[in-house]
């Protein structure tokens, strides 16, 4: 009899066990699959991001190269001029190279910010897949 319930001890700890380990197993696979799910948001934010700030650059670099062109152009204009009014030419001149200064400096400023939006997004989108990663490993640990 001591036999009996010594055996069917065992076979339920033993079953035990086993229902453990598959709870334990059902929930690594729960967490990796949520784990995987917040990588790919992750990863679709810093693509957007990305995308944006690429696209906010690309603008200031047109914007840039517009200006140029007005300015330039402008400059022509003043140049063709040159035997009239020189003294109100001179002055606009300056007045316009200040301005082309300020419009250069001020897309070099934006184009910067955008570049570190850029690093930023990298940067975050990095220190995401790292965390997930050390999460990952320490599950399948």
């Amino acid at each position: 009899e001591n036999r009996e319930k010594s055996e069917a001890l065992r076979d339920s700890t033993m079953r035990q066990q086993i229902e453990q380990e598959a709870a334990h197993k059902r929930w690594v696979e729960d967490l990796e699959e949520k784990h995987a799910e917040e990588i790919e948001k992750v990863k679709e934010i810093y693509l957007k991001e990305a995308s944006e700030a690429l696209e906010e650059k690309r603008i200031a670099e047109l914007a840039l190269v517009e200006a140029k062109k007005g300015i330039v152009s402008n400059l022509g204009a003043l140049r063709d001029e040159k035997h009239e009014h020189d003294d109100l030419r001179q002055e606009q001149l300056t007045e316009l190279e200040n301005q082309f200064e300020l419009k250069i400096s001020q897309l070099q400023q934006e184009m910067e910010v955008q570049a570190r939006k850029l690093r930023n997004a990298e940067e975050e989108h990095r220190m995401a897949m790292d965390e997930a990663r050390q999460r990952e490993e320490k599950l399948v640990k």
